[in-house]
This record gives structure tokens, C-alpha cells and sequence, in this order.
């Protein structure tokens, strides 16, 4: 089984994914998520002893973090009590956090995002992230690495997240990419079936919107990483134009929708449109 531990997501996706924008205090809720998962973080470091990555890390930096001290923080802020002018009285953050805890806690208690939210011990570690690049992205074979032909099963993940998940895989390929030393990269094609799933051209959530902009970028400067892109859909009207244009490489077998027949000729050069 594959864990992809929740402290891999970038700062927009963990907003994406655990504060509901609907909500009228969204915009605190983003605010104290970002401070606290900054904190947990910087206390999982200093308890390592890893002090040269306290001066550099940032809260998109892939470093481990405990869920329940972020709750842990959460909670106090949303039930803090401050004195006042004659009694205590409600804190700034006192009652504005409920939504993003229950979110928290029921994404973590689903059953279905145990591979997002292992046991303890499982993928908290500080080298448990060489050993998961390791694994997906590692060298040729005849150098002792892992290559060959990787294939991530994403049927059981849900739709609601789905997006986020598999541009979280395809954001650690690429950055992972773009930090090795030019002489120490070898080739990585990523093949994305069913894209119009996870790179759709009309995004109805912050997770879908999260996974566009993590794939625009690969298909825009993923060349001078040596990562290329292979964009698989039966419905190309309704994969990311943007993406789309980008292929080198146009391969249309049987199209019988008009939309999706359209979209092939916009992107053929004109002298071979027909």
C-alpha cells in the first residue's frame, strides 16, 4: 500500500481540502491553519535536531508534522478565553474554527484516507520521504535504483478528492525533478489516464483548481526537468485546454462527439486541420 501522508500537500492544497470556502470565516480559518502547521513543523524539527532545515523550510516544505498537535491548537484558539477590561472574554478566534475542526477530524477518522492519514510510525519519519522518491522515481535498474513502469492504483480514492491527490503525486515527481543536480536526472514520463478527472477544464472545487495549476506547470517547464506528460482521456473537451496545448503529440482515435472533435482541430496546426 502506497501512503501519501497529508503533510506532502502544499499550503493551497491543506486549505483546499480542510477549509470550506463558503464558510464567513474561511478567511481566518486559512490564516491560523497556515500558523499552526508552520508550528508543528518547526516543532517536529527542533525535537529532530535538524537545524539546518529550520533556517529554509517554508510551510510547503516537506517536513513532518503531527495532525493532533495542529487539533490541539485548534481547539485552544477556538475555545480561548483573554481577560478584559472587568471579566474574561472571548478570544479573537473563540467559536470561528469550529467548521475547520470538524473538517479536520473527519477527514482524518475516514476510513476510505487511510493511505492520507497512516497509523503513527508509518510515514512520520524524517527519511520516510527518500524512501517513498526512492521507490516511485528511482534510478535505472542497472544502477541499483527502482525504474521501470510505475503504476498507481487511484480507483478507491475519493471523487471529492481525487484531484488534489493525484496533483500531489505529480507536484512531488516534478519538484523532485527540478531540486536533483542536472547529472543525477534521468527521465520521468508521467502518464495521466482518465485526465479529464483530475485535470478538468472547468474546475468545480479548490482540489480540482489545486490540480490544474500543479499540472499547467509541468506541462509548461516539466521539459527542462526531464518530465514529460502523457495526457490520456476519452473526453478531451473536457481535459484543460491549457495542458492540452502543450502536447507535442496528438494520437485521436474514434471521436464521435462534436465538442471533443472540435477541441482536436483547435489544436492542430492549421494546415492539418480537415
Amino acid at each position: 500500500m502506497l501512503h501519501l501522508p497529508y503533510w506532502l500537500m502544499s499550503y493551497e492544497a491543506l486549505v483546499s481540502m480542510f477549509v470550506d470556502r463558503s464558510d464567513q470565516n474561511a478567511p481566518n480559518q486559512a490564516m491560523i491553519m497556515s500558523r499552526t502547521v508552520v508550528d508543528a513543523k518547526t516543532g517536529f524539527l527542533e525535537a529532530g535536531g535538524h537545524v539546518e532545515v529550520l533556517a529554509n523550510f517554508t510551510i510547503d516544505s516537506p517536513v513532518p508534522f503531527r495532525m493532533e498537535t495542529v487539533l490541539g491548537e485548534l481547539n485552544r484558539l477556538n475555545a480561548e478565553m483573554v481577560p478584559g477590561a472587568r471579566t474574561e472574554k472571548q478570544g479573537d478566534f473563540h467559536g470561528k474554527l469550529s467548521r475547520l475542526i470538524q473538517r479536520l477530524e473527519g477527514k482524518r477518522t475516514d476510513r476510505r484516507l487511510g493511505f492520507l492519514f497512516p497509523a503513527s510510525g508509518v510515514a512520520d519519519s524524517y527519511d520516510w520521504l527518500d524512501r517513498a522518491v526512492e521507490l516511485l522515481l528511482g534510478g535505472r535498474a542497472a544502477k541499483g535504483g527502482h525504474g521501470g513502469v510505475k503504476i498507481i492504483d487511484f480507483s478507491e480514492v475519493p471523487s471529492d478528492i481525487l484531484p488534489l491527490i493525484v496533483g500531489m503525486v505529480a507536484r512531488m515527481a516534478f519538484h523532485v525533478q527540478q531540486w536533483s543536480a542536472q547529472g543525477l536526472r534521468h527521465p520521468v514520463a508521467l502518464f495521466c489516464d482518465e485526465a479529464h478527472l483530475y485535470i478538468p477544464q472547468d474546475p468545480t472545487s479548490g482540489a480540482a483548481e489545486n490540480a490544474i495549476a500543479t499540472f499547467e506547470r509541468i506541462a509548461k517547464e516539466g521539459r527542462k526537468y526531464g518530465v514529460g506528460l502523457v495526457v490520456i482521456s476519452q473526453r478531451p473537451a473536457e481535459v484543460n485546454r491549457t495542458v492540452a496545448s502543450q502536447c507535442n503529440n496528438l494520437i485521436a482515435m474514434r471521436l464521435t462527439n462534436g465538442d471533443d472533435q472540435a477541441v482536436v482541430r483547435r489544436l492542430l496546426s492549421g494546415n492539418r486541420r480537415s
